[in-house]
């Protein structure tokens, strides 16, 4: 699959859009479509920080950062206190700890309880582990400000509480936060230590907000509504022990021929031969895969396209291996992602839905067509944000003519006010009947 850019924009007055359309022929670009939306990338610590709540050690100023900033079932809205989770490792333990603003102190749920309790009804941090990142079955723990765990493995509805961490923690209370450390030993969670991408989501419930209005929050760094339980949503946990960087990954979901985008980087201080093995196996169907090989040069980023094609759709699991060719194929990197593969003539996508204060934020699109050449030219390409209540916010017509099998637009919304909003793209013949119409719905949130 080539993409071909040709720019377009579009200057939007009083709101600030910069539309640019890729399509035509013109300079080669790369766009992936599916990020890996909301990671982490985890390194190891030099020294293991001591589990005793005081958050100074070395350790956590160099640590991967959640900040939790999604406000679950409140749309538009933004928590009223900061809250931040910090990840590490060692060898032997995943480390995370908490930092969670409170200006009513006074007013925390801490309920005597022993371990395994309901201390979802406190004061609470949780976190959510799918180190098989299947989907189906993961890792819970809730930990109050008294430093008291519940934890259990949950496989579909079945929370499995006689599931013991072996989670060493500490908790202290401070004037206006409280703080929260915690060490997992890895072999409770993982059967490999080799590198990975885990399905990861922290989480935090506030009992009693200084707002007389609301009753609680319930805060999340992975965008979700409703549950927490929903793993198909969490977020993504890159470990990187091999100092290799994965800074992007992208491809279509839906049938027919593909190719895999994959951003790496080198931050070994020598350059490295690897092989990548991407394996597709659909669901009661027959595995296949297809491999690369490609030096990597010490300390620079590199692209890696691999074409392969999605046969069937419905349930596919894709999993993706990068091996160190002279090091006797070391396993470098590994991950595996569950699939739900549309079949169709006419697919919608965004890149990420959910856009954070203080980013760079720019949406990004793809009109993905499975028709003739002769379907294409007959067809306009419309696009359309309206807010979430229906309001039109913009409107742009006959975008890209003629249409080509992959069609990617990008706009920078930096100047969109916080809210939710709809993203409609319609195709339309000549005569303006439309044809497909497919709408997505994203969100910007409020800064502190």
């Amino acid at each position: 699959m080539k993409i071909l850019a040709l720019p377009f924009s579009f200057l939007l007055s009083g709101i600030g859009f910069m539309v640019a359309f890729t399509g035509q022929a013109g300079t080669e670009t790369s766009a992936p479509i599916m990020r890996l939306n909301r990671h982490i990338y985890l390194h190891n610590c030099k020294t293991a920080p001591e589990i005793d709540g005081n958050l100074n050690d070395p350790a956590w100023k160099d640590a991967a950062k959640a900040k939790l900033l999604f406000l679950n079932d409140k749309k538009n809205s933004r928590p009223e206190v900061k809250s931040e989770a910090y990840i590490t490792k060692d060898r032997d333990n995943l480390y995370i700890a908490f930092l969670c603003m409170e200006p009513v102190m006074s007013k925390i749920t801490i309920n005597p309880k022993d371990s395994d309790g309901k201390i979802w009804t406190d004061d609470c941090v949780e976190i959510f582990i799918d180190s098989e990142k299947n989907e189906s079955g993961y890792y819970h723990l809730i930990i109050n400000s008294a430093g008291i765990v519940y934890d259990a493995r949950v496989s579909g509805n079945f929370h499995d509480r006689f599931w013991n961490s072996e989670a060493k923690t500490a908790a202290i209370r401070q004037n206006d936060s409280w703080t929260v450390e915690a060490a997992i030993p890895l072999t409770k969670i993982s059967p490999r230590t080799r590198n990975d991408i885990w399905g990861v989501n922290f989480t935090r419930t506030r009992k009693s907000p200084a707002n007389p209005k609301i009753t609680s929050e319930v805060i999340s760094w992975a965008p979700l509504t409703g549950t927490f339980h929903q793993p198909e949503k969490f977020g993504s946990l890159v470990i990187n022990d091999e100092k290799l960087l994965i800074l992007d990954y992208g491809f279509e979901p839906v049938t027919g021929k593909n190719e895999f985008l994959l951003d790496l980087k080198n931050e070994a201080n020598v350059d490295r031969k690897i092989k990548v093995t991407l394996k597709i196996t659909p669901s009661g169907g027959k595995s296949f895969s297809e491999s690369s090989d490609k030096v990597l040069r010490a300390g620079k980023p590199e692209k890696i396209r691999l074409p392969f094609e999605f046969k069937a759709s419905g349930k596919n699991l894709l999993e993706l291996a990068i091996n160190d060719v002279s090091d006797r194929q070391k396993l470098l990197s590994c991950f595996r992602i569950p699939l739900l593969i549309q079949a169709g003539s006419f697919k919608f996508l965004l890149a990420d839905q959910l856009y954070l204060p203080g980013d760079k934020n720019v949406l990004q699109g793809r009109i993905v067509l499975n028709l003739t050449e002769k379907s294409f030219s007959d067809l306009r390409l419309n696009i359309f944000i309206n807010s979430n209540t229906g309001t039109p916010i913009f409107e742009k017509r006959d975008f890209i003519s003629p249409l080509k099998s992959s069609n990617i637009f990008s706009m920078d919304i930096d100047n969109l006010p916080p809210g939710e909003y709809i993203c409609r793209v319609d195709l339309a013949d000549k005569k303006g009947n439309i044809k497909f119409t497919d709408c997505k719905n994203f969100m910007k949130l409020k800064g502190f």
